[in-house]
């Protein structure tokens, strides 16, 4: 699925590797190891990883491979007002995770133009670095937005308490594609996410281990038209006429206290395809816990999920368990998952090579 890393990579790896023996060296005291260089800032995630698939039926595959390697320019140009951000991933072939301009006219009005994150569900809104899981879970995957960023003009902003943030945004609906996008289509999406106790959280984990209640709910809108970032007829018809008119709705809410951390959310899809096949409606769901036997230090996980592309069709149902171990060393600046992940279809029957034991070390910096 990955493929064998180039020179490039590893003349980046060697940069970032010399980085960080320098950057450690000048502040060992800290777990910030990002460069800070006037208004601007150098930070970077590598996710090394051991992955060991299951296969009934065929042999298993074991493999190593770097899943993200990314460098993280931020800062601000002329005034506090005007910040960017440029974040390429080195780890498939080189490719452009967001890269935008903001304005924030105060921290409640803020514009935002360029390759987005798009605000729609929870598993977007926080950092992957900072999830129970390595990956994301299917309904997320299946039920977001494909990439989960997309070129546009987003407006977004928070109160001084931090406990209501929003986004919204007018987006091209292609999906992260540096070159023009030749789709007759647009996508609209938001998300509101409202503190009825603490702030808004940032973190999926409880590393904190809170001593008060933090409650946390989250409510997302996305629709587009002519749309065609996915298969929309599930194989109905005939290839190229894949394009759908389309409503996503999601709800989530979060919970965090001594240790305990809870995110649960679910999603409503309809769909209407333009090719001649019949309108469909969709739902997913996931529940992701952790605990801290061990404060700071060990997390166990776990989440389950279900989906059904379309409700009347038996065949487009999945489930997904994942069970796990989370070992930090120094917070999420490096730490070790150590994961079990598998789908099973509608019969219980395990799909594909979906099935894995995975093995992660995540290092930023």
């Amino acid at each position: 699925m990955y493929p064998v890393i180039n020179k490039k990579i590893f003349l980046t790896l060697g940069i970032i590797a010399a980085s960080c023996s320098f950057l450690f060296a000048q502040n060992n005291q800290s777990n910030d190891l990002s460069l800070n260089i006037g208004q601007h800032n150098l930070s970077g995630l590598i996710n090394s990883r051991y992955e060991y698939t299951l296969r009934e039926g065929n042999e298993d595959l074991s493999s190593f491979y770097l899943r993200r390697i990314r460098l993280d320019f931020q800062g601000h140009l002329f005034n506090d007002q005007i910040s960017y951000r440029i974040l390429p991933d080195f780890a498939q072939t080189m490719s452009l995770e967001v890269a935008w301009a903001n304005y924030a006219y105060n921290d409640q009005a803020q514009f935002r133009f360029g390759l987005i994150v798009v605000p729609f569900h929870w598993h977007r809104f926080i950092s992957s670095s900072r999830h129970h899981f390595v990956e994301r879970g299917e309904p997320s995957e299946n039920f977001g937005f494909p990439s989960g960023r997309d070129f546009g003009l987003m407006f977004h902003g928070r109160n001084d308490e931090n406990t209501i943030a929003y986004r919204a945004g007018f987006f091209d609906g292609a999906g992260s594609k540096i070159s023009q996008s030749n789709s007759s289509g647009n996508m609209v999406s938001a998300r509101l996410v409202a503190a009825a106790l603490g702030q808004v959280p940032r973190d999926e984990t409880d590393f904190e281990f809170s001593e008060s209640l933090n409650l946390a709910f989250g409510f997302g809108i996305q629709a587009a038209n002519k749309n065609e970032v996915r298969d929309w007829s599930l194989g109905r018809s005939i290839p190229g006429n894949n394009r759908a008119n389309w409503v996503s709705g999601t709800g989530d809410i979060h919970f965090r206290w001594m240790g305990f951390s809870l995110a649960a959310d679910g999603y409503l899809r309809n769909v209407q395809p333009v090719a001649e096949v019949e309108d469909y409606n969709g739902w997913a769901y996931m529940v992701s816990s952790g605990y801290f036997i061990s404060p700071n230090k060990l997390e166990l996980v776990a989440r389950y999920s279900d989906l059904k592309w379309d409700e009347n069709d038996p065949s487009t149902q999945e489930n997904e368990i994942g069970l796990g171990l989370n070992i930090y060393h120094e917070a999420h600046n490096l730490k070790t998952s150590i994961q079990y992940l598998s789908q099973f279809n509608q019969d219980q029957i395990q799909i594909g090579q979906n099935g894995y034991f995975v093995v992660e070390v995540q290092l930023t910096f």
